[in-house]
């Protein structure tokens, strides 16, 4: 059962502080959220990175096949090297409708995740609790808003398996055991990317890289 104020309306929840102030060793521990949103709000930065990963690795390979000499692109921002994949995939892949729609559901895929991700990783968040339980709120640019609506714990899930499913999506493009759904044709025109599978884990020179999993 919610407590009467939560009845009332949505409550903004103050910065919790737990310390020993005459210990130095015991510094005010502030939680920002409550502990339910701690894991989800991880796997989303975690799984976001892990899909910036594979992008890189598809990058890679095209410029190869498609013999771009860009030796910056990697130092590039995500909001610059999107569009950079997206131009050398359309280079690659614009004869084959099945690769071009491919990259429309990853890209609606990544920019599910985007906006939950990006304020995660760089707004301030304010936590709060209302009648469908506890939510965030993220800092907004527009100063007549200044903070986004509620995100519920439902809301947070669905940025992070879009960003699951976007990694995966991306992964399978180069690394065609898992990716057998595709015709015959298509899946030819993807043997022409190189394999650029060392990236995923690059090693010291004079060390083997570990091996890859190819369990489907």
């Amino acid at each position: 059962m919610l407590p009467p104020f939560v009845k009332n309306g949505p409550v903004n929840l103050a910065l919790l502080v737990a310390y020993n102030s005459t210990d130095p060793n015991q510094p005010p521990q502030l939680m920002t959220v409550p502990d339910e949103f701690y894991a989800i709000l991880g796997r989303i930065i975690i799984n976001w990175s892990i899909m910036e990963q594979e992008m890189e690795v598809l990058v890679a390979s095209l410029m190869a096949a498609n013999g771009t000499s860009n030796p910056r692109w990697i130092k590039l921002s995500f909001t610059q090297r999107w569009p950079f994949l997206q131009s050398e995939w359309a280079r690659f892949a614009s004869s084959d409708k099945a690769l071009m729609d491919e990259m429309s559901g990853i890209k609606a895929d990544v920019m599910t995740a985007k906006f939950l991700r990006d304020c995660i990783a760089h707004k301030r968040i304010s936590p709060g609790i209302d009648d469908k339980g506890n939510f965030l709120r993220f800092q907004n640019e527009n100063k007549n808003f200044p903070w986004t609506k509620r995100f519920y714990e439902a809301d947070l899930s669905v940025a992070c398996l879009a960003a699951i499913k976007a990694s995966g999506r991306l992964y399978r493009l180069t690394n065609l055991d898992h990716a057998q759904f595709f015709s015959p044709q298509t899946i030819s025109l993807l043997q022409r990317l190189p394999d650029m599978s060392h990236l995923r884990f690059p090693m010291p020179k004079g060390r083997r890289s570990p091996p890859q999993s190819s369990s489907p």
